[in-house]
């Protein structure tokens, strides 16, 4: 450190030969610059009013704010470089009275009662919060705009209780240096926590008696952690403190070096593949260089270092460029993809985002209350999606592109107990004292009378854990073994056995009655062996980032793929193996494949869209798109070669669709589709009639010298297709678990079924019952007319733990394995000698053309799956998508999204280009994974819409804390407050979550630089997300806060906010990081 004469400080050096030096104006900092040898990086400069006071701020890093005082120097204004722009009014004891900003949010004013000791907040959406304090200023009692209630005890500064709206108490027991050691929730269940001398954690214990403990080395370093299952992982360190071996329980290592700033510079996996990062000054990513020498190059802005937002180039492997623009708030204005397409955004007042330019033009806006919460969402065509909050900002009505409208309600904690749809039904939810839904009630509702029309109701065990779910058609149950694994699951009786392995946690095999299905690991976690029992294994092979390359059966069978420069498939090859084959495999320099059965390539553009596909049986498919990534020409190569062309509405919905011989001036099918905000009303000669509840109820198509086509459709209380009546008057019935999942289809006739049973089959066949293990469908099994179930003609499909697209099919004691295309569609099916029994391939939208087969073949099999999580039902032309219905000649669904914009701008949309996305769920798109392991961006439980999250959250921290460095090496700490946007430095973080923090005040409440990257699949219990939105002023209420608003002058605000309802639940982070200040 370097000082002045009048011992300023103005030289900060680093150990690695940076530094930074400051100017003064006076005894005013001016300057801080960032020295490196030669260079200089200006980072913050200061600007001062006549009385002494910052009057401006810019930063290299962060903001640009103006400030402006009056006399007795309060601020009373403060601005950005756009449209934030806040005034502040004082009393006379230096206190805002109110807030005014220029966009008109936060017109608030505030109201003291010195002798009650009551601050009294009014917002101006109405709502009116109070907070009453006790001598030492702290927060006593709160009430919400809603007249909810929560009490806080306190001892000190140490919080002792808290108390709900619903009376429900938490109690907080502390040692005598203030550390928490146990917490006792409402049920009286008791989490507690041991501490060593130092106030560091060593043991964690759940209610149900299931603990972590840790161990620290002299430094305060964690060494090593065992789980509740036994399973002990081991921490190494260098000298400087810097982790350099990460041993897991089986014993497999990471390992880990730096540069001369402590920054990562050089990752080693288990399997001794490296991947080099290089970094500048401000610990930004440069460059990487994969195990198999593929480098990505990142390039900044020279005008800012925002960790918000300062990469504008992207340099990938293949030589794609994708480029970001900045405004001057340093937030993303433009995103522009390899082919140049750009895409644009824009913000009003507290960084809201107000519009969005589509690369065609077209634009999207967003409109927020004055507490800066979103309250509509206006399409390119004008139609709008209103959301309508109470005084507490909880929503109570939403209503949809096309009018419907759902209208909730909630309890004294924010819980929704109620949902009224516009087709008189009334959903009604009962919560446990530990929030778990213990039923759901969905009620016909008229002017005279209510009746309940269906219940579901959930069972748990002590420690939370889901036990059973049942409806009318289905009882579901689990079971569990001492250390929390599932270990049973079945359905109406029918069971599924699970075990697990005893290291490292994966899932060791299954069984579905006779069928034993068994699953090993590599030392990345990599799934490389399958064996269905009796048969040859299967074996799996992948190169150093993980990517699967071969699977291969002693029996003949293989396959074999590899990919471009950026991780897309490239080539997919299988038949029966052979030295030609192997010797494929040995020859890079040959990058194209071929096989005895399938042989196919892709190629891309520079937007990563398909335009090319070759495949040996079908021929050659090119693909053209508009400025939307939106397929607008599909040309079929193959033995009858067809074009197929699109062309697209505002809101990217399907309006025509022609269909003709490739070559051909005469169109063979033309269709144009009349869309009705957002959903078909018609389409060619058919007409399409929606309920009250937007669901699609009938279907009419009249061609000229026909009678009369008439599909109807019936809809259960559930929003499920419980009935089907087709044109010729069959009738078809459908039935659903507790959690959506379609559990049989039956064709309704009219004599009885005789007693079911599970002998041969001499009846017609009714339909298919079906098996699931999670959202995997299992087992199809046949069901006739007399009742039989015929399981030993059952088809059973076989998964990698989490696949969405199954590996092999099983049936009458005959295996075939599943090579599925870029996206997880099955395409082919394979015998195990490598031999071809089934294929088919996908229009454009997902109708199928099978590969012709002769009627007496042996070999001849069946497969219903499409797109992936799609099931073909012949009597519909349907395809069930677990939680909807898909119809491919409209590219719609037949009912709108259950998880509303949650799941897209197009709620009766699939996506929006079939070629690269799927929909395996039936909620939300992602981009095709070849059906393998991938996580979704939203978890959904059985509720729908009211159990849905994003499937990623964050979590910031105080990096100063003394839990710090044992959250950084074990990865896991008690949740608090978390929220769904990552943000990029503890400055932008504390500005969006409303944080006070000065650097050295003990008093500060984080400097949030301590980031945790977590599974929002922890947080769920049966099927329900145990979270809640808190209350405002730091729980102190008395109103929610989902969006900070509360602390003003910490921040900005607006960021979202929830806490898991269970106090201090411990969470297993997939990364932590400690982000620039």
């Amino acid at each position: 450190m370097g000082y002045s004469a009048d011992q300023q400080l103005i030289r900060l050096e680093h150990s690695a030969g940076y530094a930074l030096e400051l100017s003064y104006q006076f005894d005013q900092l001016t300057l801080i610059e960032l020295v490196t040898g030669t260079q200089r990086q200006w980072l913050v400069t200061c600007r001062y009013a006549e009385n002494g006071l910052l009057a401006e701020c810019n930063t290299f890093q962060f903001t640009h704010l103006y400030h402006a005082y009056n006399a007795a120097g309060h601020m009373i204004r403060w601005h950005d470089t756009d449209k934030t722009d806040a005034y502040l009014q004082y009393d006379t004891l230096g206190r805002v009275l109110s807030t005014r900003t220029a966009s008109g949010h936060y017109q608030d004013c505030f109201f003291y009662d010195d002798r009650a000791r009551c601050t009294t907040y009014q917002d101006a959406e109405g709502g009116e919060t109070q907070f009453w304090y006790n001598t030492e200023g702290q927060v006593v009692r709160e009430v919400d705009p809603l007249g909810r209630e929560h009490l806080t005890e306190w001892a000190f500064s140490n919080k002792l209780s808290e108390t709900d709206a619903l009376g429900r108490k938490t109690e907080f027991r502390r040692n005598t240096f203030g550390e928490i050691e146990q917490v006792i929730t409402p049920a009286g269940e008791t989490y507690r926590y041991d501490y060593n001398g130092f106030g560091q954690i060593t043991q964690s214990t759940l209610p149900d008696n299931q603990c972590w403990r840790f161990w620290y080395g002299e430094h305060g370093e964690l060494c090593n952690q065992v789980d509740p299952q036994g399973r002990r992982q081991e921490y190494r360190y260098s000298e400087q403190g810097e982790r350099v071996r990460h041993i897991l329980p089986d014993g497999t290592e990471w390992r880990y070096r730096y540069n001369a700033q402590q920054q990562v510079n050089e990752v080693i996996a288990p399997d001794g593949g490296v991947t080099l990062l290089a970094q500048d000054i401000f610990g930004r990513l440069l460059e990487t260089q994969d195990p198999l020498n593929q480098t990505t190059r990142y390039g900044y802005s020279p005008l800012h270092a925002s960790p918000a937002g300062s990469l504008i180039q992207v340099f990938l492997p293949d030589g794609v460029e994708q480029a970001i623009a900045y405004d001057s708030e340093k937030r993303i204005a433009a995103l522009t993809d390899g082919a140049g397409k750009t895409t644009r955004y824009e913000y009003g007042g507290f960084d809201l985002l107000t519009g969005l330019t589509r690369p065609d033009g077209q634009r999207l806006t967003f409109g927020y209350d004055t507490l800066t919460r979103l309250n509509q969402v206006t399409n390119a065509s004008g139609d709008t999606y209103r959301y309508t909050r109470d005084r507490a900002g909880q929503v109570i009505s939403e209503t949809d592109f096309t009018g419907r409208t759902v209208h909730y309600q909630y309890d004294a904690v924010g819980r929704r107990i109620g949902a009224r749809y516009p087709d008189q039904r009334l959903v009604r939810w009962h919560y446990s004292m530990q929030d778990q839904v213990l039923a759901q009630q969905t009620w016909h509702c008229d002017a005279l009378s209510s009746t309940l029309v269906g219940t579901v109701s959930y069972g748990y065990d002590r420690a939370g854990r889901l036990l059973s779910a049942t409806n009318a058609d289905a009882v579901v149950e689990f079971d569990y073994d001492e250390a929390g694994q599932l270990v049973a699951e079945r359905l109406n009786g029918r069971e599924v056995r699970h075990q697990w392995d005893a290291l490292n946690g994966t899932p060791a095999a299954r069984q579905v009655g006779e069928l034993g299905l068994t699953f090993v690991y590599g030392a990345q976690g990599e799934l490389t062996r399958l064996q269905l029992a009796g048969h040859q294994p299967l074996q799996l092979q992948h190169d150093r980032l993980g990517r699967e390359t071969v699977r291969e059966s002693a029996a003949g069978f293989i396959q074999a793929c590899n990919y471009t420069p950026s991780g897309l498939l490239a080539h997919q090859a299988a038949g029966r193996n052979s030295a030609l084959f192997q010797q494929q495999l040995v020859a890079p320099e040959s990058p194209a494949l071929h096989g005895s059965a399938v042989n196919r390539s892709w190629q891309y553009d520079r937007a990563y869209n398909v335009v090319g596909m070759d495949d040996g049986r079908w021929g050659k498919t090119q693909y053209q798109y508009d400025r939307n990534d939106q397929v607008v020409r599909a040309d079929f190569g193959g033995f009858l070669p067809l074009q197929e062309q699109f062309s697209y509405d505002v809101n990217q919905n399907l309006r025509e669709h022609r269909c003709l011989p490739r070559g051909a001036q005469a169109v063979l099918a033309q269709a144009s589709q009349q869309q009705q905000a957002g959903r078909v009303v018609k389409r060619g000669d058919s007409e399409y009639r929606y309920d009250a509840g937007g669901r699609l109820v009938e279907k009419r198509s009249q061609k000229d010298g026909y009678r009369p086509q008439l599909w109807r459709y019936r809809w259960n209380e559930q929003d499920q297709l419980s009935e089907l009546i087709t044109p010729t008057g069959a009738r078809w019935r459908y039935g659903y678990d507790a959690f959506g999942r379609r559990i049989r289809k039956l064709r309704v006739v009219d004599t009885p079924p005789l007693a079911p049973s599970t002998g041969p089959a001499t009846a017609s066949l009714a339909g298919y019952a079906y098996l699931w293990s999670g959202d995997q469908l299992i087992e199809e099994v046949p069901v006739y007319a007399d009742g039989t179930v015929a399981y030993e003609q059952g088809i059973h499909w076989l998964y990698a733990p989490g696949g969405l697209t199954p590996m092999a099919r099983y049936a009458q004691g005959k295996l075939h394995y599943v090579v599925a295309d870029h996206l997880g569609t099955p395409r082919e099916l394979l015998n195990e000698q490598g031999k071809v029994v089934w294929a088919s391939r996908l229009s454009t939208w997902g109708q199928a053309e099978l590969w012709r087969q002769a009627a007496n073949d042996e070999d001849r099999v069946s497969c219903n799956l499409r797109f992936a999580g799609q099931y073909a039902d012949a009597e519909s032309g349907l395809h069930y998508n677990r939680f909807r219905y898909y119809d491919g000649e409209t590219g719609q669904y037949l009912c709108p999204d259950p998880i509303g914009l949650a799941g897209g701008l197009n709620p009766y949309g699939y996506v929006h280009n079939p070629v690269s996305w799927v929909d395996p769920l039936g909620l939300a798109g992602c981009k095709g994974n070849k059906g393998e392991l991938s996580k979704p961006d939203f978890y959904v439980g059985p509720a729908g819409p009211s159990s849905t999250m994003p499937s990623k959250a964050y979590r910031h921290m105080d990096s100063e804390s003394q839990w710090a460095a044992s959250t950084i090496e074990n990865k896991t700490a008690p949740l608090s407050y978390f929220g769904y946007t990552k943000y990029g430095s503890g400055k932008e973080a504390r500005d969006a979550y409303q944080i006070f923090y000065e650097k050295g005040n003990p008093g500060s409440w984080s400097d949030a630089r301590l980031l945790g990257e977590f599974d929002t699949l922890q947080l769920y219990k049966g099927g329900v997300p145990q979270v809640k939105v808190p209350l405002a002023n730091g729980g102190k209420g008395p109103e929610l806060e989902l969006f900070t608003s509360a602390y003003p002058q910490y921040g900005k605000g607006g960021a979202v906010q929830l806490l898991p309802t269970e106090k201090n639940l411990p969470v297993t982070f997939d990364k932590v990081t400690i982000i620039p200040e």
